[in-house]
């Protein structure tokens, strides 16, 4: 009886897909030339093309806080499962390409209840989107501690830091950048 409507279900696909032509045919796609010889990267990776793209690390409150207090740098604490942090990704690109300052992504992916594997694994995967020449650090540990450690008052993302020369935090902006928020960090940093 189940190869019976297997079989059924099978022929009304294919009716269904020839009926809407849901595949090319052989001749659809139009040619393309072949590529030029240098073309391929010849075993370079993505990320030794044009930037440095290293893996993000997993690191505790204590760490995290001297990454950040190597000032002068922007520092954006952001989440993969974060839909304004997302929406801001171009904002960010635009502060990378400008800013005088190093930049660093600080992951509360985490926080969610993801062990530590996995939320690396997100994190590596949203990093090409995200900004793949900056460093990226996933934070290990409970959210109270890493507040108190790195004295983070506003207790949602995505915000944005800019640390100084002496590793203080001189500038915040706790939620969604705007493009204002983007040319007032750029001037703030060219200052540093």
């Amino acid at each position: 009886m189940l190869r019976t409507i297997g079989k059924r279900l099978a022929v009304q696909l294919s009716a269904l897909v020839a009926r809407n032509e849901l595949f090319e045919r052989y001749g659809d796609r139009p040619v393309q030339p072949p590529l030029d010889k240098d073309a391929w990267s010849e075993g370079l990776e993505a990320a030794e093309v044009g930037g440095s793209k290293a893996e993000p690390e997993l690191l505790g409150a204590a760490a995290i806080k001297r990454i950040v207090a190597d000032g002068p740098a922007v520092v954006h604490h952001w989440a993969t499962w974060c839909e304004a942090c997302s929406a801001e990704v171009s904002l960010l690109d635009t502060l990378a390409a400008r800013a005088d300052a190093r930049m660093v992504a600080i992951s509360w992916d985490g926080f969610e209840g993801a062990d530590d594997k996995t939320s690396v694994a997100l994190v590596t995967e949203a990093q090409d989107d995200f900004g793949a020449g900056w460093k990226h650090i996933v934070v290990k540990g409970k959210p109270p501690h890493f507040f108190k450690t790195l004295d983070v008052t506003h207790k949602q993302i995505p915000q944005t830091w800019l640390v100084g020369q002496d590793g203080e935090v001189l500038h915040r902006i706790e939620g969604p950048m705007a493009q204002s928020d983007v040319d007032d960090l750029i001037a703030r940093a060219s200052k540093l």
